[in-house]
């Protein structure tokens, strides 16, 4: 009985050892991103040597985004991390991602790309902010600000003065006649324009 124990426990003991080899195996392959300079101009290798991009480039930007910002001519693209595909360097500027989309800029216009680099909400806004819980603000021609879902459907009306809000935790802040107030994602006004500010903090409006 003993002896079979003893069995259990190394046959026990060495499944362990392989797993946390192969966690250690799995750490060790993910791959690294190098940015190289060469005559003014930066290029991108991996960890194994490989070059993924010859350095003729103006700008490269790695963040710990699935994608890696281009920069040539006074024009913007990507490079997605895992595909390497590169999204072309068409746009006269480039955010990062959130919730799968990117705002970009277009002669003085904001869209929005997929992460295949396809323009989905077209470049026709003047003022847009990024997609948080499924809603972004943006304004027509500097003038009142409202909310659009990803199809680019209005959902909350173009009546706010402020344009640089996000959705946090179901509510945003809007102003209106130099005051501010909470609403939540249907548009319903949650608190009264009666504030001089709403004041934000990491977990939400408080």
């Amino acid at each position: 009985m003993k002896r079979i124990i003893l069995i259990i426990n190394v046959i026990a003991a060495i499944s362990i050892s392989q797993a946390q080899n192969n966690n250690n195996q799995k750490k060790n392959n993910i791959t690294e991103f190098i940015k190289v300079k060469l005559n003014e101009r930066y290029g991108l290798f991996d960890n194994t040597g490989k070059e993924i991009l010859q350095p003729i480039y103006d700008g490269i930007s790695i963040t710990d985004d699935d994608e890696i910002g281009l920069y040539l001519n006074n024009k913007a693209g990507y490079i997605n991390k895992k595909t390497r595909k590169v999204i072309p360097l068409i746009y006269d500027w480039v955010d990062s991602f959130d919730e799968d989309l990117a705002r970009v800029k277009i002669k003085d216009k904001f869209g929005y790309i997929n992460r295949e680099g396809k323009l989905v909400i077209g470049a026709i806004y003047c003022n847009a902010e990024s997609f948080s819980e499924g809603l972004a603000m943006v304004s027509f021609s500097n003038k009142k600000s409202g909310f659009i879902d990803k199809t680019a459907r209005i959902v909350i009306p173009f009546e706010y003065d402020n344009y640089w809000e996000r959705f946090k935790l179901g509510i945003a802040k809007v102003n209106k006649n130099d005051k501010e107030a909470i609403i939540d994602k249907t548009g319903k006004v949650l608190t009264g324009f009666k504030y001089d500010d709403v004041f934000t903090s990491a977990s939400g409006y408080s």
